[in-house]
């Protein structure tokens, strides 16, 4: 079992493509002006949860991985998918 995600770099690659398509509407929606602090708000909102839905729906190596156990086993319970 990974004690590590093996799939990091298409986490990352995905959580880039959603903070690049959604930010900008994250910012109008939260009133905040400048981009930069805009991104790293929406990254610590949402960031956690984007990968949370990566192991528990895309990730096909979630099941030999600790990290996605955890996410597993907090989504379903006890009933893996």
């Amino acid at each position: 079992m990974y004690k590590y995600c093996s799939e990091l770099e298409k986490v990352i690659e995905m959580d880039i493509k959603l903070i690049n398509e959604h930010f900008e509407n994250h910012a109008w929606y939260n009133h905040i002006t400048d981009k930069e602090q805009a991104k790293i708000d929406y990254v610590e909102k949402y960031m956690a949860l984007a990968k949370e839905m990566y192991c528990v729906h895309v990730c096909d190596k979630s099941y030999e991985c600790e990290i996605g156990q955890r996410y597993i086993e907090g989504y379903y319970g006890k009933n893996k998918r």
